[in-house]
């Protein structure tokens, strides 16, 4: 992982090789400095900078100025997202070229990719607070993804208000994302640990703990204080990218998303939507994609929308849109040259299956068998790495497609010739058998009502059922049969889960196996996030 001083000296170094070139010296830029500076000249004047200065202290980097600078324009200030940096709005980026042409002083932000809002936001408050005094006025923010909750955080909860005009946050999960509860259950844990992607900021980012940030933050006066401008993404690549597991898992419990958020995530009642667009979590802060429709409101140089609600309303909960998917997920080690098994089981509801298996090394040999023995091997798997800054960012993707499957039993085999760690996720294409609801926000010290619904009792044998719940980082597990839940009306049934002593996030896996009435075995995971409040 590049540190922010390798960041400063790989960037000094392309910024002086470039300077070379050109027979130009290049002038320091410190932050509180506001005497006449001196900034490269290039050929062609429509251009900036081919990297931006950092300042003084690291934490921001100044674009260069205009050849003629409009005041009425507010300064734009760049905040990344989730494990990113500064520099992704540069150089493959025409963000900062775009800004530049149009006239616009910039700044952009490098806060700890790894550290959650209240950290970030703590930090972000301060560097607005220096950006803004040296500029002389108020900033716009342009925030992508996490960095549109790191800036929430900044101007609500840390004071930076006073520093800001306009936000428009991109692909910003306001209600955080199902792939971060992914990410921290049991059986993805330990892929993640090797991927070193278990640590605050992802951990922030589920959705329980978005619940209560949004609880504590939507009724503060301090929204009022700013105007914001939210945008979502539709699009999860090509069938083999990347994107598609991400695009795939989250169409199943929240719609439409960008392949790491769901579009109903980047909403909420006092922000204005300025637009969604057919674009990728990764697209959704590119110049060339979304700069002509931000720059409106980049022109304006007042508040330019009134808050949609009086102080005192109440924000509205955004719900998820039904789940139209269900899936099967596993995991754990994979030791250097030993195969590891997994069964899979497709039963009579299901028309197709994708079977995605995430491992941090490429070279991972994979063989599926079916009932009748029919063996899908690695030349029929496609292989790609994940998107970087994204949840599992640093690991492969293998990924097989398969349409009427063979109902009955599925044997997965995984060997690697390094130590390694895999995450298995199938995904079947057939309506939902069983629905889990769970509260996601409780007290500490009470019990958690697990209800349980059967939506197809023609398929599934109730009889049949037992859920596996595993709870924690601990994996505490509990087992249940069926027949010890009390039955609420019908199909539907509730248990009282033990309670958290422990406050802060606690994630759920559940599992259900059992029976169908066809009698092929029946398999379902599906994982919860819950806050513990005090």
């Amino acid at each position: 992982m590049i540190t922010l001083k390798q960041t400063k000296y790989i960037a000094g170094l392309v910024l002086t090789t470039f300077s070379l070139s050109l027979c130009i010296h290049p002038i320091s830029i410190y932050a509180n400095s506001h005497a006449p500076q001196h900034f490269l000249t290039l050929p062609n004047k429509n251009e900036p900078n081919l990297v931006p200065k950092p300042v003084e202290d690291e934490n921001w980097f100044l674009g260069e100025m205009p050849e003629s600078i409009d005041h009425n324009k507010f300064p734009i200030v760049f905040v990344h997202g989730l494990h990113g940096y500064a520099n992704e709005w540069w150089g493959g980026n025409e963000m900062y070229a775009r800004a530049f042409k149009e006239g616009f002083r910039t700044a952009f932000v490098s806060l700890n990719g790894e550290k959650n809002n209240w950290d970030n936001g703590k930090q972000l408050a301060d560097i607005l607070e220096r950006i803004s005094e040296y500029f002389g006025s108020k900033v716009n923010i342009v925030a992508h993804s996490k960095g549109g909750i790191d800036t929430q955080t900044a101007l609500v909860h840390f004071g930076a208000h006073s520093y800001a005009n306009n936000v428009i946050t991109l692909a910003t999960p306001f209600h955080g994302t199902a792939l971060a509860d992914l990410a921290y259950s049991a059986p993805a844990k330990w892929l993640m640990k090797l991927l070193g992607n278990l640590d605050d900021g992802t951990e922030s980012l589920q959705t329980s703990n978005m619940k209560h940030f949004r609880e504590i933050t939507d009724s503060n006066q301090n929204i009022l204080k700013n105007t914001y401008y939210t945008a979502a993404g539709t699009d999860w690549g090509s069938v083999f990218s990347a994107s598609w597991l991400g695009g795939v898992y989250l169409s199943g419990v929240g719609g439409s998303n960008d392949g790491q958020v769901n579009v109903l995530s980047t909403q909420f009642p006092y922000g204005k939507q300025l637009f969604v667009a057919p674009l990728t979590h990764e697209n959704m802060h590119q110049g060339s994609a979304i700069f002509e429709k931000i720059n409106p409101i980049l022109q304006k140089n007042n508040n330019s929308l009134q808050p949609f609600f009086m102080v005192n309303s109440k924000v509205k909960e955004i719900k998820q849109n039904s789940k139209n998917t269900e899936q099967f997920i596993s995991g754990g080690i994979l030791p250097a040259l030993k195969t590891i098994e997994e069964k899979i089981s497709i039963d009579s509801a299901i028309q197709g299956i994708e079977l995605y298996i995430l491992t941090k090394n490429e070279d991972t040999h994979i063989e599926v068998i079916s009932p009748s023995e029919k063996k899908y091997k690695t030349k029929d798997v496609q292989t790609v790495p994940m998107s970087e800054n994204g949840v599992f960012d640093g690991s492969y993707l293998h990924r097989i497609a398969i349409n009427q499957p063979e109902k009955g039993d599925w044997k997965l085999y995984m060997n690697s010739t390094k130590e390694d760690a895999y995450f298995m996720m199938a995904q079947f294409n057939s309506n939902p058998i069983i629905s889990i609801n769970m509260a996601s926000v409780v007290k500490a010290n009470t019990s958690i009502p697990l209800r349980i619904k059967i939506e197809n009792s023609e398929i599934l044998s109730r009889a049949s059922m037992r859920i596996n719940i595993k709870k924690g980082e601990s994996e505490t597990s509990q087992k249940i049969d069926i027949k010890v839940m009390e039955q609420i009306k019908d199909n539907t049934f509730v248990k009282m889960i033990p309670p958290s002593n422990n406050t802060g996030n606690l994630n759920v896996t559940i599992e259900i196996e059992g029976k169908t009435t066809q009698n092929t075995n029946f398999r379902r995971t599906e994982v919860r996030s819950i806050h513990v409040s005090e």
